[in-house]
């Protein structure tokens, strides 16, 4: 069971979240530290816990950004990506990962499409903001 929290959204309707950032993160704590911090940066989120939720609330959403931890409970971030291009669908994404020492990870992403590489650090909360406002689409 995912966390559901959509959080400002303004009262857009299913479909039609296309400022929202969706946070997938498969640790409540963490999703829930995301999304505050993304949310005082003035962003809207939706935050969910596992890949397959992600999966069915992309189905009938478009995020402006999707922010995907890479290692989930029920899959990992390129199953995730595998199955939105089944159905056909591409959002943008920045991968979180917790593999700093990886780099075939951020490689197989960044070919992927990632705008953007972050791992889990001491830091990374605070670099959060910018790295998503740099890999927003305008």
């Amino acid at each position: 069971m995912g966390i559901e929290n959509t959080q400002a959204d303004g009262g857009q309707r299913q479909g039609h979240k296309r400022d929202v950032i969706l946070v997938v993160e498969d640790d409540g704590a963490l999703l829930r530290l995301i999304e505050r911090c993304l949310q005082q940066h003035g962003f809207q989120t939706h935050g969910v816990t596992s890949g397959s939720t992600a999966v069915s609330w992309l189905q009938a959403n478009t995020p402006r950004l999707m922010l995907l931890d890479y290692s989930l409970a029920d899959m990992h971030g390129e199953e995730l990506l595998n199955r939105l291009e089944a159905h056909g669908k591409q959002v943008p994404f920045v991968v979180v990962t917790g593999h700093s020492s990886d780099s075939s990870i951020a490689a197989e992403m960044i070919r992927r499409g990632a705008k953007d590489c972050i791992v889990k650090s001491t830091s990374f909360i605070e670099q959060l903001p910018t790295v998503v406002a740099r890999a927003m689409p305008s």
